[in-house]
């Protein structure tokens, strides 16, 4: 009885001391994510570049068959299948699942992307992941 009501409130304690590190819909009140409609090449790109991505993951043979200079290449996915993403909806987005757990950069690398990046990546996603805002494509866009 004793273990059982310990476990119990070990479980209460560490439940409501943990976050859902890097989910945007938890994150964006506090960070400073663009407003409006974003692009790939003013919003994204960049953010690619800074980490390294377009080193591995470029046109003509990226590793893991990933494309990642243009939102097509993204959409189109790589070797494991799945697009890296899915237009309006960032959960389901491989790309997305990768970053935030910090699984790329690939292990090892210096630098995770921090949550500001991750939380702009989710936004763009969910606004449709194109090269530019396409009005009318996610119901629910998120523009402010």
């Amino acid at each position: 009885m004793r273990l059982s009501r310990a476990v119990f409130i070990l479980m209460i304690v560490l439940g409501s001391a943990c976050t859902d590190i890097g989910d945007p819909a938890l994150m964006e009140a506090e960070l400073e994510v663009p407003s409006g409609p974003l692009s790939f090449e003013a919003h994204i790109k960049p953010i690619l570049l800074d980490a390294g991505c377009l080193g591995c993951h470029f046109a003509g043979g990226g590793s893991g068959g990933l494309d990642a200079s243009t939102p097509e290449g993204l959409k189109r996915g790589g070797a494991s299948g799945r697009a890296a993403v899915v237009e309006c909806d960032h959960r389901r987005s491989y790309m997305w699942e990768r970053v935030r757990w910090c699984e790329m950069p690939f292990p090892g690398f210096p630098n995770c992307l921090d949550d500001l990046d991750v939380a702009i990546i989710a936004r763009w996603i969910d606004q449709g992941g194109r090269e530019t805002y396409v009005e009318g494509l996610c119901p629910d866009a998120p523009l402010d």
